[in-house]
């Protein structure tokens, strides 16, 4: 695709994204020749609502070369922006949601944060290449916020509960990342495995060896998970007679996990079903559904797996992308098990994919 020019256009109801574009089609990975984005141009641009206001990635082998983005406005967008691999682009007097691109996005701090130890923060250009600035603050209560530090590693103080770390760009735009739980020293070499500690200090988990990790995991328990990345506002408010989370709500609202209609023997017929499984299947939809990047306009496809026949076809795509971004994996017999409930352990290690993708 080159040589496209979009511009001096309105756009007053978007559903999906304002400008859209994703190598991510069915047949983008197949053959000798990979997809190619060259020279387009966008600009002169007025939109209103949707999913994303700007949605444009590439494979890493093959970044988008000669774009311009020049005098954007798009405001109502639930996220703003993804880029991924622009080349040099040329990004000039783009607003979305008031806020100004380029500009710092994906915010996080790597690894597990312990009183005493020094953590690193990450965080990428949205829309075009730039240094940073950061600026690590602590609480012990999650209100109150002091400054504690600057540059890129951070010494984390023995009375911090909390941290989160602040990106300045060079035009002063700033993010702020996802707050982060303290590991206290004495636990950070107990057996909590790495994993647990890193879901325990995004707030993904509470007590890592509460429950044998290769119990099969609940959907009560998975949306329990899954909190962090949702929008608290987006909750199922419907009755079906069931006593549950309110996580589980949220995760159903948000479109994480799905309503279910199976009969319990009784007859009664459950739509939340707190203790029903998940099944490796449905795990990749959830997986696409809270990594923050909605695939919605981009084409079907099915996975490249042993078993790929027993795939069905509703959760086929997901199960394509979810292997695609390293979310899941193939078995070593290159099955991908679908119909296999998934256990606790196996979604810690899934989530924590996941939510490094979100940049939390």
């Amino acid at each position: 695709m080159e040589d496209i020019i979009l511009a001096d256009s309105v756009m007053d109801h978007v559903h999906g994204a304002a400008v859209h574009g994703t190598m991510l089609y069915e047949d983008g990975r197949n053959g000798s020749d990979l997809p190619v984005f060259h020279n387009i141009t966008i600009e002169n641009i007025i939109a209103h609502g949707g999913d994303y206001g700007i949605f444009l990635e590439a494979f890493d082998e093959v970044p988008v070369t000669g774009l311009t983005l020049r005098n954007i406005r798009i405001d109502g967008v639930v996220r703003p922006m993804r880029s991924m691999n622009w080349k040099e682009p040329v990004v000039d007097d783009v607003i979305i949601n008031g806020k100004s691109f380029p500009r710092p996005g994906g915010v996080r701090i790597l690894g597990v944060p312990v009183n005493g130890e020094t953590v690193k923060a990450e965080a990428r250009a949205c829309g075009g290449a730039m240094d940073f600035m950061y600026s690590w603050q602590t609480s012990t209560d999650g209100a109150a916020w002091k400054q504690a530090g600057q540059g890129e590693r951070f010494p984390v103080p023995g009375t911090a509960d909390l941290i989160r770390v602040t990106v300045t760009d060079h035009k002063g735009n700033t993010e702020t990342s996802h707050e982060y739980r303290v590991f206290p020293k004495g636990l950070s070499g107990s057996d909590w495995g790495y994993e647990w500690q890193r879901l325990y200090c995004r707030g993904m988990w509470e007590f890592p060896g509460a429950i044998p990790a290769d119990a099969v995991i609940t959907r009560e328990q998975l949306a329990g998970m899954l909190l962090p990345l949702a929008d608290p506002a987006l909750r199922w408010g419907g009755e079906d007679g069931e006593a549950c989370s309110e996580a589980l709500r949220i995760a159903v609202g948000n479109g994480f996990i799905a309503l279910e209609r199976r009969p319990w023997p009784d007859g009664h017929v459950s739509l939340l079903r707190p203790d029903g499984h998940v099944t490796r299947q449905e795990m990749a939809t959830v997986a696409m559904q809270a990594c923050g990047v909605n695939y919605r306009n981009a084409s079907c496809t099915m996975p490249v797996c042993a078993d790929a026949a027993l795939v069905n076809n509703n959760y086929g795509t997901n199960v394509a992308r979810a292997l695609y971004f390293g979310f899941m994996s193939l078995e070593p017999d290159g099955c991908f098990k679908p119909r296999r409930p998934v256990t606790i352990g196996e979604a810690a290690g899934i989530l924590n994919r996941v939510a490094d993708f979100a940049g939390i």
